[in-house]
């Protein structure tokens, strides 16, 4: 009996001894299981992270783009508005000019309208004091002319 406990002994020592070599088998798989998918886990978050600072990077590298872009389109811009004011500023002197001459032009033409009418008048006037002194001068001519042939008749 006392080789059948010591058989039963080391035979319960064996197959607990097994068990437990199993059970630590199965938890050494599950451990690198475990840790294949932490490892994979943190690849995985690795490469998103990379990804992510790449987008970061290819952000941050079109915001200095565009920021050139747009400080160049500001000034391009603040140049134009430059010109134009310049131009504007021009166009009212010469409308205040214009405005000016036409402001005088609009009252010193009816004072030569009326001595256009009184030279017209005026030369009406001569012409008629000259067509009198055709005319006498005619009439003058005329009698003499007959005075000269009466004369000579005689």
């Amino acid at each position: 009996e006392g080789g059948k406990k010591d058989e039963a002994e080391v035979a319960a020592c064996k197959f607990m001894t097994e068990q437990i070599a199993q059970t630590l088998a199965n938890l050494r798989a599950n451990e690198a299981d475990a840790h294949r998918q932490v490892l994979n886990r943190i690849d995985s978050e690795e490469r998103q992270l990379e990804d992510r600072w790449q987008a970061l990077v290819n952000l941050k590298e079109r915001l200095a783009t565009a920021s050139t872009g747009y400080a160049t389109r500001l000034q391009e811009l603040r140049t134009r508005l430059e010109e134009r004011e310049r131009i504007l500023t021009d166009l009212q002197v010469k409308s205040e000019e214009v405005q000016s001459h036409f402001d005088k032009r609009k009252a010193e033409h009816p004072k030569e309208l009326q001595s256009l009418v009184d030279q017209k008048q005026a030369a009406l006037a001569e012409a008629a004091n000259l067509r009198e002194q055709a005319n006498t001068i005619r009439e003058q001519l005329k009698k003499y002319q007959d005075q000269t042939l009466v004369d000579l008749k005689q």
